[in-house]
C-alpha cells in the first residue's frame, strides 16, 4: 500500500485522527529494521509512489505481538470481569 493509503486505513479503523507525519516517520523506522520494504513506482498520470510490502521479519513481529495483544486483552477481560462483579455486588 501507499503511505497515504495506510494513514487513512488507519484513521478509518482507529476513528480518529492520526498526524500524518506519524506514520510516515513510523514507515521508515520498521524499514530501518527491515519489517517492511519500500519501493518506488512509477505512474504516468503523476508523480513516482512509494509502496511498502510486510516482510518476512515483519511477518513473524506482527504474528509474536498478535499472541502479546490476545494475551493482554484475555487480562483486560478478566479485569473487566471482576470490576462489574464488584460494582454490581455495591448496588
Amino acid at each position: 500500500m501507499h503511505g497515504y493509503d495506510i494513514w487513512k486505513e488507519l484513521e478509518e479503523k482507529v476513528g480518529s485522527k492520526i498526524p500524518h507525519p506519524i506514520v510516515y516517520r513510523i514507515l521508515r523506522e520498521f524499514e530501518d529494521m527491515g519489517l517492511v520494504k519500500g519501493e518506488w513506482i512509477s505512474s504516468e498520470t503523476g508523480p513516482a509512489r512509494k509502496v511498502y510490502l510486510i516482510t518476512e521479519d515483519g511477518i513473524m513481529v506482527l504474528k509474536h505481538n498478535l499472541n502479546l495483544l490476545k494475551k493482554i486483552r484475555d487480562l483486560l477481560d478478566k479485569i473487566i470481569r471482576n470490576i462489574e462483579r464488584h460494582c454490581q455486588n455495591r448496588q
